[in-house]
């Protein structure tokens, strides 16, 4: 039986950042940190406490490339 190969999507939760680039080998507000210091790029939509933060697919397939990323084949 052939395997189903993960499709990616164009952008990622923090949550789902988390998990599959980083094992969750961190936090949760570490990631958020490292979003809000530019260190990950990232799109806010919305504005104050229910704004939703976007991660590019474009930075988990440079991690995935980079051997960071566990989840994605």
């Amino acid at each position: 039986m052939e395997q189903k190969k993960k499709e990616m999507k164009a952008c990622y939760t923090p949550e789902e950042v988390l998990t599959l680039v980083f094992s969750n080998q961190i936090s949760l507000a570490t990631l958020r940190q490292a979003v809000r210091n530019g260190e990950i790029p990232s799109t806010r939509l919305g504005e104050g406490t229910r704004s939703k933060i976007l991660i590019p697919g474009k930075y988990v397939l440079e991690m995935q490339k980079k051997g960071y990323c566990v989840g994605l084949e």
